[in-house]
């Protein structure tokens, strides 16, 4: 039927994303200097995120389905021609096996750890985004507001991911985590207690920049681990793990008209991704 061609259609497509995903990290992976690698492609999302924000609204309702996905065609072709740029020594990458090492890499203590990190921070970042709207409106802001506030502060990831470029590895991959964790647990709980337009921007906006702060500096400390890039391609499944626990947490605590159960869940999971971080820099240096 068409509606099983329609969902296997979907299935070969999320495969085919997930594949081009790890060829991109890994090959991020092998780069000297990976966290500069890893800030440009966030500043890159959150840039073109924001377009979007800002777009949509606009084109969005005038869209039928075909015209949607054939934009999703046109900038899956787009990076097609694109992954000739690529790196072409995966073989000869320092750290990379070619007889199955790579699975007892990811068992070890340091990966186990970061793994666990780039988990509990992506469940603490989609947790707040996926609900963020509500808690706009919990604050008493209209759609306008709502509408320029999360547009702007997708904006914001851009400069956040940019500071990374000039940062660079200054103070190793574990230090910038925990700074943009502790930046990341601030914002989110003065968001979740704004209480105008200013402020929810405000606090909002530096959420973001964290968001897009610290997580390449964590896709870094996990391409130190290999440099093959076995680990930050697992990183992909702990990242949508993080990203599925998060929302359905909040979802199983949240009460009618209450939204601390954002703050708890994402609280909770930043603090995990700290300990965590601190857990695979000093199993790595022992």
């Amino acid at each position: 039927t068409q509606q099983e061609l329609f969902y296997t259609l979907r299935a070969i497509a999320s495969f085919s994303d997930g594949a081009c995903y790890a060829a991109v990290m890994s090959s991020f992976a092998r780069e000297e200097r990976s966290e500069r690698c890893y800030g440009a492609f966030m500043m890159l999302q959150f840039g073109l995120a924001a377009i979007a924000l800002y777009a949509l609204p606009t084109y969005l309702p005038g869209m039928n389905v075909t015209q949607m996905y054939l934009g999703f065609a046109t900038l899956n072709l787009v990076g097609l021609s694109l992954s000739g740029l690529l790196p072409d020594t995966a073989a000869r990458a320092e750290g990379i096996s070619l007889q199955g090492s790579e699975w007892r890499l990811l068992l070890t203590l340091p990966a186990l750890a970061g793994l666990v990190a780039l988990c509990s921070f992506e469940a603490s970042n989609v947790s707040t985004d996926a609900y963020i709207e509500r808690i706009a409106l919990s604050v008493g802001l209209d759609d306008a507001q709502i509408g320029s506030s999360l547009g702007f502060a997708s904006l914001m990831g851009v400069p956040g991911a940019l500071a990374i470029l000039r940062l660079g590895g200054r103070f190793g991959h574990a230090m910038p985590v925990l700074f943009g964790v502790g930046v990341g647990a601030a914002s989110l709980f003065l968001t979740l207690n704004a209480d105008s337009y200013g402020s929810f921007l405000l606090w909002v906006s530096i959420h973001s920049a964290s968001w897009a702060f610290t997580l390449p500096y964590i896709q870094s400390l996990l391409a130190d681990l290999d440099p093959g890039g076995a680990v930050v391609t697992a990183g992909g499944l702990a990242s949508g793990t993080g990203g599925g626990l998060g929302p359905s947490a909040v979802a199983l605590l949240l009460s009618p008209g209450s939204y601390h159960a954002v703050l708890v869940v994402g609280l909770s999971a930043y603090g995990i991704c700290a300990l965590a971080t601190l857990a695979a820099a000093l199993a790595r240096r022992s």
